[in-house]
């Protein structure tokens, strides 16, 4: 680093980003890269090639890790779970049980414990209310619904003044 700061930084200026990154790639595949190193009495360059690359650096995966945020969510009395300002239905035979979650770019995952094979459903990316395809909202398995229906149903009957 000190060598980067008094080689390279003092004698350039740069208007973006990436015109940094260009200028710098180039000053060290041109002087920083075969110079004699102090330390060393070697190009870097080479000994990066030699044995940092050939010995030490391995092959990327060929499928990338999935990068994931998990949480322990506790279901609330209404059959939802939230996460990040969004709620998530979940089956009533759920309720106040803790679940794990798992959200990636592109999905949220429930699970009873931290394996698959425990998978409570999957979520899309939803950012108010969403229901799982396996909940259900039905008066026999919600008694707030069935309270809900009665009163709607007795609002309907009554007349009008």
């Amino acid at each position: 680093m000190k060598y980067l700061k008094q080689a390279f930084l003092p004698l350039r200026e740069f208007r973006s980003l990436s015109e940094a990154n260009t200028q710098l790639r180039q000053w060290i595949l041109a002087e920083a890269g075969n110079r004699l190193h102090g330390t060393t009495r070697e190009q870097p360059l080479a000994l990066f090639e030699s044995v940092e690359k050939a010995q030490l650096l391995g092959r990327l995966p060929d499928v990338p890790p999935e990068l994931a945020v998990w949480a322990t969510l506790k279901v609330h009395r209404d059959a939802h779970v939230q996460f990040e300002k969004a709620y998530y239905s979940v089956p009533f035979r759920l309720l106040g049980q803790t679940l794990w979650l798992k959200a990636t770019a592109d999905v949220v995952r429930l699970y009873q414990a931290r394996e698959p094979s425990s998978n409570v459903g999957e979520i899309g990316t939803s950012r108010s209310f969403a229901p799982l395809p396996c909940s259900t909202r039905s008066s026999e398995h919600s008694p707030s619904m069935s309270g809900t229906r009665t009163a709607i149903s007795s609002a309907k009957r009554s007349p009008q003044p």
